[in-house]
């Protein structure tokens, strides 16, 4: 089976003997297995073909995606085929993306001093009760994700989080922190502590805003 969800299987080898072909069987065998995979809930089928067989595989609806010419050293242009995957979550695609752009982000601006940062807050069985999630970059802190626990809610642990958050981001030599949260979110609680609003996206999701919050540090 293919390894992205949804996707149907990728078809090896199909063919008919020499006496049978030209009579319909290559693409009645195409067309079986194209429904096979529309019953087991696939969205999408792919394979790999010559282009001998390619009028065999258009009959039935596969579109070609194109070829590439890829430069391998030692070996120099070869033809690469390529495939557009759409889907849900994909594994170590996220990761993968966010190091190739962060090398990218740094070879330009020169700043190379990205690093995470992480609060968080927990009972005497481990159990997490509150936790800060960001990173700090080129002179800025940004707070990706901040959340408290429902029976925590109140306690003050929303704003011991910050505090600490913003400490360390000012250790490392910061003077502003950024964040964004929804408008049905946590706006007022950010104000409180100084944040500003420097922009919005609205409607989203439908309904509610993204805002986009700013705090310089003194």
């Amino acid at each position: 089976m293919p390894p992205d969800p949804g996707a149907g299987p990728v078809q090896q080898h199909v063919g008919t003997v020499e006496k049978a072909r030209r009579r319909g069987l290559g693409t009645a065998l195409t067309a079986a297995q194209v429904h096979d995979a529309r019953a087991r809930g696939c969205r999408t089928a792919s394979l790999q073909s010559t282009q001998m067989a390619e009028r065999v595989y258009a009959a039935v609806g596969f579109r070609d995606l194109g070829q590439i010419l890829e430069y391998v050293p030692g070996k120099g242009p070869v033809m690469s085929e390529v495939r557009i995957a759409v889907g849900d979550a994909d594994t170590g695609l996220a990761e993968r993306l966010d190091q190739e752009i962060s090398a990218f982000n740094a070879a330009v601006t020169g700043h190379h001093d990205g690093r995470m940062l992480s609060v968080s807050v927990r009972g005497d069985d481990g159990d997490l009760h509150a936790g800060l999630y960001g990173w700090t970059w080129g002179g800025c802190g940004y707070i990706d994700l901040l959340w408290v626990r429902d029976d925590q809610r109140g306690s003050g642990l929303g704003a011991r989080l910050l505090a600490a958050a913003e400490a360390e981001i000012r250790q490392r030599g910061c003077d502003r922190v950024a964040l964004n949260t929804h408008s049905f979110q946590a706006p007022g609680f950010y104000a409180r502590f100084g944040y500003r609003e420097c922009g919005r996206t609205p409607g989203y999701p439908h309904g509610h805003d993204d805002i986009h919050l700013l705090k310089l540090l003194g």
